[in-house]
């Protein structure tokens, strides 16, 4: 007769079993960039900023975080977008290609959220807001009047 495992030995083993079926040696690093040159230099080309990649004069720097603890987290890429009009082109491009991305301002992410090993936009050029009152929605207020 069978006896019933507890629940102990019920939650250790889903944790290895998911644990084996989730490791890079079995998938492989679904979250790093499969991207081919002529995928980054079509995106290259629909920027007015630079895009940088490995190698490039100043890639290196650009790709160091704040936070050195995410330091080995690389991008393929780095857009230095000069207008919103680039950055909307980086959002089409990967959302198309399926390539993962991350927005950098200053690289203070402490969580690793301005790190990725897909795209980067960096938004260093961007060093003013602005808005519109006439364009903002009348239903949105940060308390009632």
């Amino acid at each position: 007769m069978h006896k019933p495992s507890s629940r102990r030995k019920f939650l250790a083993s889903s944790a290895l079993w998911s644990g084996a079926l989730l490791s890079p040696s079995v998938f492989g690093k679904t979250h790093e960039a499969q991207i081919s040159n002529v995928a980054w230099q079509s995106l290259r080309r629909s920027l007015t900023g630079p895009l940088l990649t490995p190698g490039d004069q100043g890639f290196n720097e650009l790709a160091l975080p704040n936070n050195l603890r995410y330091r080995t987290i690389r991008p393929g890429a780095i857009a230095l977008c000069r207008t919103p009009e680039d950055i909307a082109e980086c959002l089409k491009w990967c959302s198309h290609t399926g390539v993962p991305l991350a927005t950098r301002g200053g690289g203070h992410s402490y969580a690793g959220y301005s790190s990725t090993e897909g795209l980067m936009i960096n938004l260093m050029n961007f060093n003013a807001a602005s808005y519109n009152p006439q364009d903002a929605d009348n239903h949105c207020r940060w308390r009632d009047s």
